[in-house]
């Protein structure tokens, strides 16, 4: 086999040991199939030798190829120490250059700071020569920046004169240089005017950087405030088309914040004029259009509250914003517009609320076909009465007829009426939060505390319990009565639902505003106060309402039990009760069941009439 085909062979990527002598021994196996074995080992001799021969080429070749690596990286390596001899050379120069840069620069910046020095002298000389001169010409009654005034290129260097010299003027006496000030102070006003001018044509035009020089120039002038008027008058015509005048407001701050920057150079004085403007002109005079009408007190105190809750937020949005450096400029501003109305606002609050208080319970009373009238409560010429007509029904068998002020025995309690009032109260407190003065808010919040106690305990539970409790039937009844239609246990079950809806109100939303304050104990102390007095009330109408019942139960048994009744006939009927039993219970069922708490009630007095059937029946 020839070795330039073995070592292409030996070569291959996918060369396999065992394939190759497997392909060799079928060969040779081939080739002599009589003796296989003598032809394999003939091949696998010359393969042999072949491969030590080749063996023998490589290795004479890689030592060629070493010896021409060995002398390439020594070349490199002579190459290397020739780069870095010269690099080091160029890095002693550049450090030699830069030294000799420092020296050369610090030289050139003291003698530009000494030439200046030494120039600023001669440049004062100069322009105070340019004064001289024209203050001269001033003396001598002529008009020495008139050429200057009508050349638009030098009209700045004529306006920094004439500052100047309206400067020297107010310090020169009245008498012997008046008409010189006055001819000094005619030009000045005469440029002042052209550069107002020329800013107001580049507003126009939206040069800004026209306007920026001109502004630059009027800087120290009395003027300046003039063309910063000019500037915030133009910025807002047409600005104030949409719906939302405080959207346009934020956009119009938000917008015209960029390009003062760029004009003035005092832009945080220039934008607080231009909020100044937009909060004292535009949102003052949609506020006072908005709140004009105070001919109802609820859409007044709505608006306002709206009015001073979109304004907050406005002032706060501009504040993230970083417009003006003051914080507490925004908040002022704010404080302007609603001085006047915070004011008033305590006064009016109040006299809508007992209004309103007293307008949703006079609803309620004429849905009832009730006309509340002046009510002084349990007195003792009441109950003196009551005794005297329960001992003549007892002796005469006549009875009277309930109070007058509530004969149909309705309960004049309503839940939806005091849920209704405690929304208001909520309402009412939001806006007392957000109107109220720091400083008297918390007096604010309790004094309306005592108007929600005044209204819900003492207008409506009160005056409730108190008719109520004149419209139990009395404890003695005449021969044959009907039984008694008890209502005020459903005025105590509406009453104590009322009392814990207040408490709740008082709870979630009114001590949580006064927290940590003496007001706090205060409201607190007069609610427990109030519902102590009503739980008097409550024990007293319940007391009247179990005599009442327990009254007509006896005078029942007795008129209409018979002395046969409690003679049975066998011992089968000694524990069974006689037949009135059954009918009385039954007609004081009827009584009650259709009221709400007609259940409780039922099985209270079931237990006090068996009581006194058994008593009867001893």
């Amino acid at each position: 086999m020839e070795l330039q085909t073995l070592y292409k062979e030996l070569s291959q990527e996918q060369f396999n040991c065992d394939a190759y002598v497997e392909s060799l021994a079928r060969k040779a196996n081939t080739a002599n199939p009589k003796s296989p074995l003598d032809s394999i080992a003939s091949a696998f001799k010359d393969v042999s030798s072949d491969l030590k021969v080749l063996d023998m080429h490589l290795k004479k070749k890689e030592r060629l190829i070493e010896e021409a690596c060995r002398k390439v990286e020594g070349e490199h390596w002579e190459m290397v120490a020739l780069l870095l001899e010269k690099n080091e050379k160029a890095s002693e120069i550049l450090s030699n250059l830069t030294k000799r840069f420092t020296n050369i620069s610090s030289g050139v910046t003291f003698l530009g700071y000494g030439l200046a020095k030494a120039d600023e002298p001669r440049s004062r000389l100069v322009e105070k020569q340019e004064l001289i001169k024209y203050f001269a010409e001033f003396l001598s009654g002529g008009q020495p920046l008139s050429d200057v005034i009508s050349n638009k290129t030098k009209q700045f260097e004529a306006a920094k004169a004439i500052q100047q010299l309206s400067l020297i003027a107010e310090e020169l006496p009245k008498n012997e240089y008046g008409n010189v000030r006055k001819n000094i102070m005619k030009t000045y006003n005469d440029i002042e005017r052209i550069l107002i001018g020329e800013f107001v044509s580049a507003l126009e035009t939206g040069n800004i950087s026209r306007m920026k020089e001109v502004a630059n120039v009027l800087s120290p002038f009395r003027g300046y405030s003039d063309c910063v008027s000019a500037y915030i008058e133009h910025s807002q015509r047409g600005a104030f088309v949409g719906r939302d005048i405080f959207f346009d407001v934020k956009s119009l701050s938000e917008k015209n914040a960029v390009t003062i920057r760029e004009i003035f150079h005092n832009p945080e004085h220039v934008m607080a004029r231009f909020i100044l403007n937009l909060y004292t002109d535009r949102l003052l005079k949609y506020i006072e259009d908005r709140l004009s009408d105070r001919s109802d007190p609820e859409r007044y105190l709505a608006t306002l509250f709206e009015m001073h809750t979109r304004v907050t937020n406005l002032s706060d949005e501009l504040s993230r914003l970083e417009l003006v450096s003051d914080s507490s400029y925004l908040a002022t501003l704010r404080g302007k517009i609603f001085q006047s109305y915070l004011e008033t606002y305590p006064r009016i609050e109040e006299e809508y609320l007992q209004t309103k208080f007293r307008l949703i319970l006079d609803k309620f009373y004429s849905s009832k076909g009730h006309e509340k009238r002046q009510f002084s409560g349990i007195s003792t010429i009441s109950e003196l009465k009551r005794e005297v007509q329960a001992a003549i029904t007892a002796k005469t068998n006549i009875q009277f007829s309930s109070s007058d002020l509530s004969s149909r025995g309705e309960i004049l309690l309503s839940e939806e009426a005091v849920v209704i009032i405690l929304q208001e109260s909520k309402q009412a407190l939001k806006r007392c939060h957000v109107l109220s003065y720091p400083n008297k808010r918390i007096e604010a919040i309790a004094s309306h505390s005592e108007l929600l106690l005044e209204a819900i305990l003492s207008n409506h539970l009160n005056y409730a319990l108190d008719i109520g409790i004149q419209s139990i039937p009395l404890s003695e009844f005449p021969k044959g009565a009907q039984p008694p239609q008890i209502t005020f246990y459903d005025t105590v079950h509406l009453g104590t639902n009322i009392v814990h809806l207040l408490g709740k109100h008082l709870a979630d939303v009114v001590l949580p505003m006064i927290r940590g304050s003496a007001y706090e104990e205060q409201v607190m102390d007069r609610k427990e106060a109030i519902v102590t007095s009503l739980e008097g009330k409550f024990q007293m109408g319940l007391d009247r309402s179990i005599s009442a019942i327990i009254g007509w139960i006896r005078s029942t048994l007795q008129n209409e039990q018979r002395k046969a009744d409690f003679k049975p006939e066998n011992d089968d009927q000694l524990a069974m009760p006689t037949p009135v039993i059954p009918t009385t219970f039954k007609r004081l069922e009827t009584a009650v069941e259709s009221r709400p708490m007609s259940l409780q009630v039922l099985f209270v007095f079931t237990w006090i009439f068996i009581d006194l059937c058994l008593h009867s029946s001893s």
